[in-house]
């Protein structure tokens, strides 16, 4: 009988000259508002709310165009790389953004706004974010499932999916109610059929205040975005099965 798996957690403060990175600005940044991005094995995928040519799109309350996916394909680091449009199947009306690719890279799951057939959009009606699936279908990214937890009526937000490098878990952001913050970080574990139930990572990693933007490395280091921590912070989860 398979064990459960039990994620150990360890949190630590880093100081800011604990590692040492040099930053550069990709050549193919645009002038627009770009972010979250993903590797592919022939470039990278990233949420950009440049206006898209061939979509018909609308204006935020800022008068800033809506987010779509956009890839930098071969020679990312060439000045006159051009963005593409990852796929107009997975592009909606409104927001689409913040991946992770499951492993093998051949599926993703992303951020988008939950928006129905039937609704209006206009820049001051407010959409919750939800959780989606694409994968490649004769070559093209298509939506193919929405996440099992997304919110049915409109109550809450569920975003920015990390995948775990083997695939065995997903943390997201939400601030789904049973939550202790403006938006907290969540853990679901892969079964036979779907996704377990979500369960809240604890405090210290969650605040009262907003967690986002989590990413998992091959070591098992949890990263990710807080507004409510002090120092610069990172969690390392260590999974293992119990018989």
């Amino acid at each position: 009988m398979k064990g459960l798996i039990v994620i150990s957690l360890f949190f630590s403060a880093l100081q800011c000259t604990a590692q040492n990175y040099e930053v550069k600005k990709a050549k193919f940044s645009t002038n627009y508002a770009e972010y979250c991005a993903g590797l592919l094995k022939d470039g990278v995928v990233f949420s950009s709310n440049k206006k898209p040519e061939i979509l018909k799109t609308y204006l935020d309350e800022n008068d800033n165009y809506y987010t779509n996916l956009y890839v930098a394909k071969e020679g990312i680091g060439d000045s006159k790389n051009q963005n593409e449009l990852l796929s107009k199947e997975i592009s909606s009306v409104l927001n689409d953004g913040s991946l992770s690719f499951e492993p093998g890279g051949r599926t993703f799951w992303y951020t988008s706004n939950i928006v129905t057939e039937d609704e209006k959009i206009r820049p001051s009606k407010e959409f919750k974010l939800g959780i989606f699936k694409a994968a490649k279908r004769d070559g093209i990214w298509t939506r193919v499932q929405s996440f099992p937890y997304n919110a049915k009526n409109h109550d809450f937000n569920v975003a920015h999916p990390a995948i775990s490098p083997d695939g065995s878990f997903m943390i997201f952001s939400s601030d789904m109610k049973e939550g202790a913050g403006a938006s907290d970080l969540w853990i679901v574990y892969r079964t036979d059929e779907s996704w377990s139930a979500p369960k809240r990572l604890p405090d210290g990693i969650n605040t009262p205040k907003n967690e986002l933007f989590p990413y998992v490395d091959k070591k098992g280091t949890l990263y990710f975005s807080s507004n409510g921590l002090d120092a610069v912070s990172y969690t390392h989860l260590r999974a293992h099965e119990t018989s």
